[in-house]
């Protein structure tokens, strides 16, 4: 669950080898390099970029550079409300503060990690009378949205439903998502009714319906958003982490083989993984207000496109970071955001695919890349992901 991105990046189209490569020239433009001019209704908008770790870490950090370019990049509209994604403070403080608990650390050790461990189990134990398999569809594409449906307390009939929601936005595709969304909220409504009008538990609806923001209760469409919203942090998201930490150890079969010795090196693997192939390339924000960032003065109103990819490539932090090397001495990355829109579920997520790799490295010792099947690729311009993982175990 971390920042969904939604911007494409400036250039045209880049290989599926050679998008580090074009972020790396881009990033030797400058701290702040000046980019595209887009036609809104409103009139022009500037876009600038930065690509380097400092001015990506220093412009997360800026209040004076908003998050609310969400609502109209990715198609979300103040129809269906607003989202932690698109949310300034204070709002967005007072929001967060409802799921935080349930996103912590805390509880993720201790009365949720089964809902988060179980779903993974028993997709592994759905391979063990086989001989290999394509991972991304066996494991990495179904069994985030099994999570998720277990944290909502959700029966697995919702799982359709809630993938459906993430595809659509994923593709950018506004008029599908507002049939998808519609039909959403509208099989969501009773549930909400029933676990209002029941005693607070722990799972996630229930948390929303009973949850309060600056001393008044959630509508019915706030907790509707912050729904949809997980749909599409939890599921897509957290699909394409799990994808690429599984393609970089089966190309690195030594590093693989390091993890099943040791499976203390998971959470190492898992970092790693998620600053060499983050999910989501780049965030938008907005200027509300004048900014200096890096030296450059952002106009009110011009909008920044913060490429965390490049960011967590940039050789002056990284050496040779194009690599995978799970061996890398620990330094906070960009792959699950910085700052206060920071991924709410990255405590989650890190429970997730550590104990993925480690169960399926348990259940498959012998567990390696099909030598007769196309090796896995990690591709997309602004989302990525391998385009599968054929694997073996026999």
């Amino acid at each position: 669950m971390g920042a969904y991105s939604c911007t494409v990046l400036p250039g045209g189209e880049a290989g599926d080898d050679g998008l580090y490569a074009q972020l790396a020239r881009r990033r030797g433009l400058g701290e702040v390099v000046v980019e595209e001019r887009e036609e809104t209704a409103d009139g022009t908008r500037q876009w600038y970029g930065v690509y380097r770790w400092e001015p990506v870490r220093a412009a997360l950090a800026d209040e004076g550079l908003s998050a609310c370019l969400y609502h109209d990049e990715m198609g979300l509209g103040r129809r269906y409300g607003e989202v932690l994604l698109g949310m300034d403070a204070p709002d967005h403080r007072h929001h967060r503060g409802v799921l935080q608990a349930s996103f912590s650390r805390a509880a993720l050790g201790g009365r949720l990690r089964t809902a988060v461990t179980a779903p993974v189990d028993a997709a592994i134990d759905a391979l063990a009378g086989e001989d290999g398999a394509d991972l991304f569809s066996a494991l990495c594409e179904p069994v985030p949205v099994r999570v998720l449906t277990a944290l909502l307390g959700l029966s697995d009939e919702w799982a359709d439903a809630l993938m459906e929601q993430a595809v659509v936005l994923a593709r950018r595709d506004p008029g599908r998502a507002v049939v998808v969304a519609d039909a959403l909220r509208e099989r969501l409504a009773p549930v909400i009714d029933e676990r209002r009008s029941a005693p607070a538990a722990h799972d996630l609806v229930s948390v929303l319906a009973h949850g309060t923001v600056a001393g008044r209760p959630l509508t019915d469409l706030e907790v509707f958003s912050h729904v949809r919203l997980l749909a599409i942090a939890g599921t897509d998201t957290v699909t394409r982490g799990l994808g690429n930490l599984l393609s970089g150890l089966l190309t690195h079969p030594d590093q693989l083989e390091a993890v099943r010795r040791d499976p203390g090196l998971a959470p190492a693997a898992v970092e790693e993984a998620v600053r060499w192939e983050c999910p989501a390339v780049s965030v938008p924000r907005i200027a509300r207000r004048p900014v200096r960032l890096a030296g450059t003065t952002i106009p009110e109103g011009a909008a920044v496109r913060v490429v965390l990819g490049a960011a967590n490539h940039d050789p002056d932090r990284w050496p040779d970071p194009d690599r995978f090397d799970i061996r890398r001495p620990a330094k906070p990355n960009a792959g699950f955001g910085m700052g206060v829109h920071a991924c709410l579920g990255v405590h989650l997520a890190h429970v997730l695919l550590e104990h993925s790799l480690t169960a399926l490295l348990a259940t498959f010792p012998r567990l390696r890349r099909d030598p007769d099947a196309p090796p896995p690729r990690v591709v997309g311009i602004d989302l990525r992901a391998p385009d599968h993982l054929y694997a073996r175990w026999d």
